[in-house]
């Protein structure tokens, strides 16, 4: 049996990302919640993305490139329809002294990406009324459509690079000299 041996520099190298991991989740987690559930999730299968598109070569690492540009714009939908639609605040009439609500319009881009996330998650709901109402459940929901748009980009960056593989081949194959003998 053969024993994995592992260099003190990639544990620390370890214990720094899972370090930096839990602080961002921390940060996010007294920032907003709902942004920490579904960001981190998907900053981590990224983590993995990354770390396979160094490591892997050929159609592979063009799988992993796809996936991981989908996954980044995925994810940064999410926070988009999170921090830049409207929201409502709450505010005190300078002259009168009463309490008053106000709506803060964000931005449109904002505003119709909240829409879609919004839409996506009552379609959840409504599909899948037994889904427990905990943060584990709205951190899957939140990751899936994220994972989907990877995973079907990278399999596209991986089709494509097959293709163009294979019509080097064909060309090679035409331009070959036949050898007389």
């Amino acid at each position: 049996m053969r024993i994995t041996r592992v260099s003190v520099s990639r544990l620390m190298a370890v214990v720094g990302i899972v370090a930096l991991n839990l602080a961002t989740a921390r940060r996010l987690a007294a920032y907003d919640v709902k942004l920490m559930m579904g960001v981190m999730p998907t900053a981590l299968i990224l983590q993995l993305a990354l770390f396979r598109l160094i490591r892997t070569r050929g159609r592979w690492r063009a799988f992993w490139a796809g996936f991981l540009t989908a996954g980044f714009l995925a994810m940064l939908s999410f926070v988009w329809a999170n921090r830049l639609s409207g929201t409502v605040g709450v505010a005190t009439d300078a002259v009168t002294g009463k309490t008053v609500f106000v709506v803060v319009p964000g931005s449109f881009g904002g505003d119709q990406m909240h829409a879609i996330w919004t839409g996506y998650v009552d379609l959840v709901v409504r599909c899948l009324p037994y889904v427990p109402q905990s943060p584990l459940a709205a951190a899957v929901v939140f990751l899936m459509p994220q994972m989907l748009a990877a995973s079907a980009c990278g399999l596209f960056a991986w089709l494509v690079k097959r293709g163009a593989e294979s019509c080097r081949s064909d060309a090679n194959r035409k331009h070959e000299i036949p050898i007389k003998e």
